[in-house]
């Protein structure tokens, strides 16, 4: 039976205010969480709650929440399950609604607002919601309530009472009464008045009242016996050696916020059982009453992960101890696992500019992680964990700005994020996609090719050959600058556009790649206006060429740092041991100074002013000395001439067995000893080192991805109802393009780009010093090429995502192949036992080791424990179901005057003698 707003009975009590209230502790009942004692739910022990969450503190009695639990199971169970999946008329099952309207309040009037505002928005929560008043009659029995939800009883009926008098009632529209106990959110101060004056003058801090607390409190010990219920059956089922029944889980469609079972027709309860049924039977109904057990568990999950921002909410959570004991409740944790509760907030939280905000991102992805772990044990068989486990994969893959949102955060949080087992397999999955590892592939291929023509034509410019020859490379240089200068742009409008923030763009790295791109626009100009040499390179021209040839060999180390494991470590390193040995060159620095300057003043001769010869002349130079301390530093103690120098200052003899002694035997050692310790440290952090490098690695290929987003689709439904052979459908797919602003404003640059160029090379040709009888067909030529780069780009930019071909398969399994993996994910250097990586590592493992091998045996003890309790469990619940069905048919006998009085005292004297 049902109110006029759809609510059962079950909706009743979550919406019961004066219910949640005396649930809350008082000063007696707050005792550590330890000395709380157990409670079983049903009378027949098939179900414990120990309390959820991870013994935090909250404003609830668990022992007043336990024997509420109690009542709801023994109330919808065994006939009534299928009314904990009730909705009322807005969709909302059982205890659920409060939790909603709490989500709503906050999202509308705290978290919509920018991070800059203030506000204040005290009571709002009740405001929002009139709460019913009253509780369940004492004199109310379970019974009643049963036959309430069956239907047979009215609503109206006196034994479920409202204290005001009123009926069950809840209406969305705000009301005027206050109460401070349940609020959305408070304010720094509490004596200031509530009005729009002071609207933006404090920050909001959101806050868990009481009976959104109580709401997930009971549905979260629900889940937890039903779960527990669900595990005895299928122990019961797999004790009596019988195939599992293969009861098909019936699903409603996905656009529905929960999925349903028909559970309505399965009774639970022994009484039901009729005496002449077989073992077989018996078996069959514990596999489905397991079965739909899981179903109920399942669509209550999915009913609270579909909540729209409602994990987002429960992560913005001011204090700790709340938020840490929310998240820790069995419904929480399992909504985490569905892919309904993730969404675009995620990236939001990681772009938020305060710390805090993205550190509690980074909390979830690392309880994520844990999740995934702990409850893989609560899924009926291994496909269905491995199914539920690749959906929330790909979700979680598949989130607007996400892996582009981590550039902008801590390196230490990157890192955090990166080497959790949840993002781990994420970047596993983008790796291996066919467009990741195409756009690795030419992306490191093309700047390889551009170091080489740029050495071609440098060798052929400073040897003065042909200039027809020198021409030909540098033609293959200004196509492969075009390139590398649109995929530049591309990258920071893609990153800016999708990120929002400039800081994702202007980090070093990316400093990085736009000065070996302006060095190398500049020396192709150079050597281009330069040919053919008529004197000697000028000293400028070769430093030019030099520090480009230098930037581009960093750029391509960059480049496959991102795609080898070792390769990033021993970059990283080289990176690490830098910072690392910067204090002890400070040491080496002074030193150096320090005892050039004292050989100098010893050893530098008396005749300098006069004319001398050319090492008398070097000899008088003090930097010459500052030249010979370093090389003495690196080994070479020839450049002291000892009958010379020594025998005249017998002094700078011992200067220079002390600085010998300091430089070779002290402070080299201490630099060995240093290297050592940070190298040893960047291979225990290896993991954590290249999860970083190839975040910033795919952030930037995926942005460039989602550029063309809204294109991709459409491009997709143009091309697919014609021919593939037809060359207009790529034009049809094209005029059906939705430009979006980055997309536009790429293409707009990109066609200024191609005409600047192509100006550049017509002045180029006309002004040059020396005419070639085919630098016009040269010119061309480069107009073509840059034609066909630009198509080409452009192409990829807008063609379909996940489009395979033979070429693009045979490039992703030559960087499978590169990548030192194949299907399998070897990212770990932990799965490498043969390989040394220290002693902090070795030490580390082995602890692992033999933390892991405990634990393991521990389980082992506890898993043998608990089937011994189960199996006597069972026996005892098996004799007491056949001693139970045997006094019933005996009263029958005796009722029904087949049994005389002295037959019936012989058998109560046997069964007492037994």
């Amino acid at each position: 039976m049902v109110d006029e707003h759809g609510r059962n009975p079950l909706h009743l009590l979550g919406l019961n205010k004066a219910l949640a209230h005396s649930l809350t502790r008082t000063a007696e009942s707050y005792r550590p969480h330890s000395q709380q004692r157990n409670r079983r739910y049903l009378s027949s022990g098939r179900g414990t709650f120990n309390g959820p969450g991870h013994g935090q503190r909250s404003d609830l009695d668990p022992e007043k929440v336990t024997e509420m639990v109690q009542f709801v199971l023994d109330l919808v169970l065994p006939d009534n399950a299928s009314q904990l999946l009730a909705e009322d008329k807005n969709g909302h099952i059982p205890f659920q609604e409060v939790f909603v309207l709490w989500i709503e309040i906050v999202d509308k009037s705290a978290l919509a607002w920018s991070s800059n505002n203030k506000s204040r928005i005290s009571n709002a929560f009740k405001s929002k919601v009139k709460v019913i008043k009253g509780l369940l009659n004492k004199n109310d029995t379970v019974t009643e309530l049963r036959t309430a939800m069956s239907g047979n009883l009215d609503l109206d009926d006196k034994t479920i009472v409202i204290e005001t008098g009123e009926r069950y009632t809840m209406p969305i529209t705000p009301s005027l009464d206050s109460d401070n106990s349940d609020t959305v959110g408070r304010s720094g101060s509490s004596d200031e008045p509530n009005n729009t004056n002071h609207a933006f003058q404090e920050m909001i801090e959101i806050e868990l009242p009481v009976r959104v607390s109580y709401s997930l409190h009971v549905i979260s010990g629900i889940l937890d016996v039903l779960g527990e219920l669900s595990r005895r059956a299928q122990y019961r089922k797999h004790k009596d050696n019988i195939h599992y029944v293969n009861i098909p889980r019936v699903r409603a469609p996905k656009k529905k916020r929960s999925r349903r079972s028909d559970v309505s027709s399965t009774s639970f309860s022994r009484h039901q059982r009729g005496k002449n049924h077989e073992d077989d039977d018996d078996t069959s109904k514990r596999s489905i009453v397991s079965r739909n057990l899981s179903d109920i568990s399942y669509n209550i999950e999915v009913s609270f992960a579909s909540t729209q921002n409602a994990i987002k909410t429960l992560l913005s959570i001011d204090n700790n101890n709340d938020r840490h004991l929310v998240l820790g409740f069995s419904i929480v944790r399992r909504s985490m696992l569905h892919k309904e509760s993730l969404g675009t907030w995620l990236s939001d939280l990681l772009q938020d500019e305060r710390k805090d905000v993205r550190k509690r991102a980074i909390d979830y992805l690392m309880l994520l992680s844990d999740v995934l772990e702990s409850e893989a044990e609560e899924f009926d068989s291994s496909e269905e964990m491995e199914a539920r486990l690749n959906e929330l994969y790909i979700a979680v893959g598949e989130l607007d700005g996400l892996i582009p949102s981590m550039i902008g955060i801590d390196k230490k949080m990157v890192e955090e994020a990166s080497t959790t087992p949840l993002f781990t397999k994420v970047l596993d999955g983008l790796v291996m996609t066919p467009s990741v590892a195409f756009t690795l592939f030419f992306d490191t291929l093309l700047i390889a090719l551009c170091i080489f023509c740029l050495r071609k034509s440098a060798d052929g410019y400073l040897l003065g050959r042909d200039t027809i020859s020198i021409l030909h490379w540098i033609y293959a240089v200004n196509a492969l600058t075009f390139y590398l200068t649109l995929r530049e742009f591309c990258k920071a409008i893609a990153l800016v556009t999708m990120a929002k923030s400039r800081k994702l763009f202007l980090n070093f790295s990316n400093a990085l790649n736009i000065l070996s791109l302006v060095f190398l626009i500049t020396s192709v100009l150079a050597i281009r206006l330069s040919v053919p040499l008529e004197v000697e390179a000028s000293q400028n021209m070769r430093i030019l060429i030099t520090i480009t040839t230098g930037l581009l060999w960093i750029r391509l180390i960059g480049m496959l740092k991102s795609i080898n494991v070792k390769m990033a470590t021993f970059v990283m390193a080289i990176v690490q041991i830098s910072k690392d040995i910067f204090w002890f060159m400070v040491i080496l620095v002074v030193v150096v100074l320090c005892f050039a300057q004292m050989f100098f003043t010893l050893l530098v001769p008396g005749n300098c002013n006069a004319e001398s010869t050319l090492q008398n002349r070097l000899d008088c130079e003090p930097s010459e000395y500052y030249l010979k301390v370093y090389s003495v530093l690196l080994g070479d103690f020839g450049l002291f001439d000892r009958e010379e120098d020594f025998f005249n200052a017998r002094f700078a003899l011992v200067v220079f067995v002390i600085f010998t002694f300091l430089i070779a035997i002290v402070l080299l050692n201490v630099l060995i000893a240093i290297i050592s310790d940070s190298y040893e440290k960047c291979l225990l952090r290896s993991r954590h080192l290249f999860g970083r490098v190839r975040v910033l690695q795919l952030a930037e290929i995926i942005a460039i991805q989602y550029l063309f987003k809204d294109a991709n689709s459409d491009v997709k439904a143009a091309s697919a109802s014609e021919s593939r052979c037809n060359p207009s459908r790529y034009l049809s797919g094209v005029r059906n393009i939705k430009w979006t602003k980055g997309g536009s404003t790429f293409s707009l640059f990109s066609a200024l780009a191609f005409v600047l160029w192509c100006v550049a090379e017509a002045y180029a040709s006309s002004n040059s010093k020396t005419k070639v009888d085919n630098q016009l067909a040269l010119s061309f030529g480069t107009i073509i090429i840059n034609i066909f780069v630009f198509i080409v780009f452009n192409f990829f930019l807008t063609r379909e995502t996940g489009k395979e071909g033979i070429i693009v398969n045979c490039v992703q399994r030559f960087m499978m192949q590169f990548l030192g993996r194949g299907e399998e994910a070897e990212l770990s250097l932990g799965n490498e036992s043969d390989d040394w990586r220290g002693r902090v590592n070795y030490l580390s493992n082995e602890m692992q080791r033999l933390n892991e091998e405990f634990v393991g045996q521990t389980r082992e003890m506890i898993d043998e424990s608990e089937g011994r309790t189960l199996t006597q469990m069972y026996e005892i619940e098996t004799k007491m179901d056949r001693f139970q069905d045997n006094i019933v048919n005996q009263v029958r006998q005796l009722l029904d005057g087949s049994m005389g009085p002295e037959c019936y005292r012989a058998s109560t004297f046997s069964r007492s003698e037994a």
